[in-house]
């Protein structure tokens, strides 16, 4: 049963977030401005125990909290919050922690020794990496790259693996880093790498992070960098679908271009490799079995001489229901018009009359 108190303060939650300032917040930014209002009201009345506990202990001026201009105790320090945090249950550290992050600016160095103390406490791994979500989104446009890296390198394996993007914290970090900056390819291309490197997911990275990064970069970057983008996705159950997209966003950016002979060939030529067009974005009207039926076909027509329309055909009627089967040979035939023969066409409409 909710109490009166907590429901206060959900909805003073709720309230603040639909104000004005909020509205441009990334994800990141938005869970930790909710986490962090939750957090005050929640553990109002512990910061405040922990303040006036500061106050009326014995003077130590190595440690004790400066008082501010108007004559108030400042929050506690992260000795004593890790002091007084110590014997609670996980949930109620990780509200303390929100809290206390929200009422200061500690540096990353704290962040790093307060994570150190947590882990020792064997705190929830789970919490511990949301923690660190936080404090990220709480930096906002102030997140700098070398902090970046060192959020990342805080958060757990499991946390850069996590296949949902509203809870992969990594991901959402180099999202909002890359949105609030002007990042060369260099630095975007070595960022993602390590990402996959430590195990992060892959659909996210090549379906969000460099798509997303291509789109905004427009006709800043140069073919062979598009072409490294693409060379880092390993998965091939998606990478059809997000090269497609890379290219195909890339394309647009730099129509332009496309009345000089020489780039246009060379597009021409990576536009074999990968679907085009409006069907990409069609992807969503699939479901996920005829999505990976869809992908799996696309990558292995045009790569294996043994895999023919017959295959294709194959594929799609061994694996689902026949109401099902149109929609994917329609919508492979859209995506792929600029690589497939008109005899090929006729065959993959003939085998779904």
């Amino acid at each position: 049963m909710i109490n009166r108190t907590t429901k206060i303060a959900v909805l003073a939650v709720c309230a603040a977030l639909m104000q004005p300032q909020y509205h441009a917040a990334s994800d990141l930014q938005r869970i930790a401005i909710f986490e962090s209002l939750y957090a005050r009201e929640a553990a109002e009345t512990e910061v405040e125990h922990l303040v006036e506990a500061d106050a009326t202990a014995p003077s130590d001026e190595a440690s004790a909290p400066e008082a501010d201009a108007g004559g108030q105790a400042s929050q506690p320090t992260v000795r004593k919050l890790v002091e007084q945090i110590a014997a609670l249950p996980d949930q109620e550290k990780f509200t303390q922690v929100v809290a206390w992050i929200q009422a200061g600016n500690p540096q990353i160095s704290t962040i790093e020794n307060l994570i150190g103390a947590l882990q020792v406490l064997q705190m929830e791994p789970g919490l511990i990496d949301k923690i660190v979500g936080v404090y990220a989104g709480k930096q906002g446009e102030k997140l700098s790259e070398a902090t970046l890296g060192r959020v990342l390198e805080l958060l757990s394996d499991a946390s850069l693996a996590e296949a949902d993007m509203a809870a992969n914290w990594g991901a959402q970090a180099i999202q909002m880093y890359v949105a609030s900056h002007q990042v060369p390819f260099s630095e975007f291309y070595a960022l993602v790498k390590s990402f996959g490197k430590r195990g992060g997911d892959n659909d996210i990275r090549d379906l969000t992070l460099i798509v997303d990064y291509v789109k905004g970069q427009g006709g800043k970057l140069q073919l062979d960098e598009v072409e490294r983008l693409i060379s880092l996705m390993n998965n091939r159950a998606i990478k059809v679908q997000a090269a497609g997209e890379v290219l195909n966003t890339y394309m647009i950016g730099n129509a332009g271009d496309l009345l000089k002979p020489e780039f246009r060939e060379r597009l021409a030529k990576l536009q074999t490799y990968w679907p085009l067009g409006a069907g990409l974005a069609k992807i969503s009207t699939l479901n996920p079995d005829q999505q990976a039926v869809l992908f799996y076909s696309e990558w292995n027509f045009f790569r294996d001489l043994f895999f023919t329309t017959g295959s294709v055909v194959n594929a799609i009627k061994a694996s689902l229901a026949p109401e099902q089967w149109r929609a994917v040979r329609d919508l492979f035939i859209e995506r792929n018009q600029h690589r497939l023969k008109p005899g090929q066409i006729d065959k993959l409409n003939r085998a779904f009359q």
